[in-house]
Formats: structure tokens, sequence, C-alpha cells
């Protein structure tokens, strides 16, 4: 996996948002894998509250299982 080291995100009306793989994954050097097959997810909590600052871990899980992390500094 490949995370952009630190990301800014805007809540909604709500006064939350949810992180997705798309928000954490490097644009210039993306997430991949030997394995034609591969998802990427977020670990753990992917909802943050307004004001939030935290880490967020995203995972590169092949079809065999194998898999990789990386961590986004996210506020």
């Amino acid at each position: 996996a490949n995370c952009v080291a630190e990301k800014t995100l805007f809540a909604g009306a709500t006064g939350t948002v949810t992180v997705t793989p798309s928000d954490l994954d490097d644009p210039m050097n993306p997430s991949s894998d030997n394995c034609p097959n591969f998802s990427l997810s977020i670990v753990g909590n992917s909802l943050l509250n307004c004001g939030f600052r935290d880490y967020v871990t995203l995972r590169n899980t092949d079809q065999y299982g194998n898999s990789a992390e990386c961590t986004t500094y996210v506020t």
C-alpha cells in the first residue's frame, strides 16, 4: 500500500467525514500488487467527527490474502 503522508478532509453538514481508500492512496505512486486482483480497504474506523486529527490505515490485500498497510495523518 502507498499512502499520502497527510490528507485534509472536510466534514459535511452532519459534522462527520467518511474516509475512503481513494482518499489515502497516493495518486503519484498508487498502490499495486504483483497479483492482478487486489483490493484497498480502511482498517478500523473510517467515520471521523468534525475537528478530528487522527492516523488512518490503508490496507492492500491480494487474492491470496497477502496484505500491506500504510498510514496517513488525516486532519
